[in-house]
């Protein structure tokens, strides 16, 4: 199953608020999942565990169930518990628009090769949302709101400036200098607004 369809079935769990498949090249995929406080977390998890082994993962050996770093939890929105992820997300080295049968994606990889992908919505910020989200799953975050993303052009170089909001109402900002395409300094400017986060 892809990621993003087994992060679809994890949505669909009564009780899941936000969920984050994350993949890496020779890697277990890590799971992670965010309740809305509607029901018991002993019965989400049964039901996440139910879902993941359905998906043909078997979870520890196959999939790694982990929680978000202990500086973003808050009450009523506690992650199934598993192994814990690592404090601080790699740089990222490749972004990619991809285009299939079901839809485009944004796929982000960071340079030690942990990838996530997110499902690109219409609208005009669509691209943009994609990429952050991506991001943000790698930083085993939440996806923030994107408030803004704007380019600027600063003594002759090109600039992307992206300012995020957190679940907690927290506002972020980073930005990155246009080397490549802009999905990718989108990319790298919403991992230094995350990395703030920490």
């Amino acid at each position: 199953m892809l990621a993003d369809e087994l992060r679809d079935a994890l949505l669909a769990v009564p009780g899941v608020a936000s969920a984050q498949v994350a993949e890496s090249a020779g890697a277990k995929p890590v799971v992670r999942v965010w309740l809305d406080g509607s029901r018991r977390e002993a019965d989400v998890a049964q039901d996440v565990d139910r879902v993941i082994v359905s998906s043909g993962y078997r979870i520890g050996e196959e999939v790694v169930v982990a929680p978000r770093p202990a500086s973003e939890d808050s009450p009523s929105d506690e992650p199934h518990a598993g192994a814990p992820p690592p404090a601080r997300a790699a740089p990222i080295a490749l972004v990619a628009v991809e285009e299939s049968s079901d839809g485009i994606r944004a796929r982000v990889v960071s340079a030690d090769g942990q990838a996530a992908t997110e499902r690109i919505r219409h609208g005009s910020r669509g691209t943009e949302e994609a990429v952050v989200a991506a991001v943000a799953a790698l930083h085993g975050a939440v996806a923030p709101r994107v408030l803004s993303v704007e380019d600027r052009e600063i003594e002759g170089t090109s600039v992307v400036l992206v300012v995020l909001e957190a679940d907690s109402g927290v506002r972020v900002a980073g930005s990155a200098v246009v080397g490549g395409g802009r999905p990718f300094a989108v990319a790298r400017a919403a991992h230094a607004a995350l990395s703030d986060l920490r």
